[in-house]
């Protein structure tokens, strides 16, 4: 069964009619509504891997604490680090004050948002 998280009280609902704990039901709204911007952003060029595809995806119980991607079009393409930083920003905006510190790597190959509250 699906349901939709409009609000906090939402998300505290499911967290005591599910017995997950209301930290893990945010953290994992969180980085599937992350993911799901970036995807929208990012339109056909980023490639979802690790933790978080195993229990999107592949229905696993393992709980990620981020989202890993790839870019796979144009391959090799560095991202704009303000532009992905604004997409993660802006994704949970009506539940939570999503801030983003300058990432911990950003080269070409590696692009690591360490600090994401």
């Amino acid at each position: 069964m699906r349901r939709l998280i409009h609000t906090a009280d939402d998300l505290r609902e499911l967290a005591e009619s599910s017995s997950v704990p209301l930290d893990i039901l945010e953290r994992d709204l969180l980085l599937v509504t992350i993911a799901g911007k970036l995807a929208e952003a990012f339109q056909g060029s980023l490639c979802f891997k690790g933790g978080f595809v195993l229990r999107h995806v592949h229905s696993q119980l393992r709980m990620s604490k981020d989202v890993d991607a790839t870019r796979i079009a144009p391959p090799k393409h560095k991202l704009d680090s303000g532009q992905v930083a604004k997409v993660i920003v802006s994704s949970a905006r009506d539940l939570y004050d999503v801030r983003v510190s300058d990432p911990a790597t950003d080269s070409g190959v590696s692009l690591d948002f360490d600090d994401v509250k």
